[in-house]
């Protein structure tokens, strides 16, 4: 019966011990609305919306990546990034918010014969603690050369 007793107090801090803790809460991140057509000297836009328990957005940092529709693979010399890294700015102390983001034209288009480009971007959080958010992706944009 000790034994039984025994088993029944392991089991219960075993249940304590595993409990969640929210400040490794990873963020939550979607896209409110986006601009689905640029324009040559114009600008992708998109808000954006945060949240984590306990989190805010300072010293966090947003990953962009870009996929390609039209484009099966690039000629040789012609260097293009398709993973832009940002770091957020200082934020008021809260744990959700909307946030703007911008890419100008010239990061976005590749002139490879003057046809419009087909991308979506795709939007990842990560917390000052290393916590990754899910991701969020746009639907298609037309970028028009």
């Amino acid at each position: 019966m000790n034994s039984r007793l025994l088993l029944l107090f392991l089991i219960y801090f075993l249940a304590l011990g595993c409990s969640k803790d929210n400040n490794g809460a990873a963020p939550s991140i979607s896209i409110k609305t986006f601009t689905s057509q640029v324009s040559s000297g114009g600008a992708f836009s998109a808000t954006l919306k945060y949240s984590q328990k306990n989190g805010t957005l300072t010293e966090d940092s947003l990953t962009i990546i870009r996929r390609w529709y039209n484009h099966t693979g690039l000629p040789p010399g012609v260097d293009v990034i398709d993973t832009f890294l940002t770091f957020m700015p200082d934020m008021p102390n809260t744990s959700d918010a909307e946030f703007r983001v911008d890419i100008l034209y010239e990061n976005l288009y590749v002139d490879l014969g003057g046809e419009p480009d087909t991308i979506d971007l795709s939007f990842i959080l990560k917390d000052y603690n290393g916590n990754h958010s899910d991701t969020a992706t746009t639907g298609k944009i037309v970028i028009l050369p």
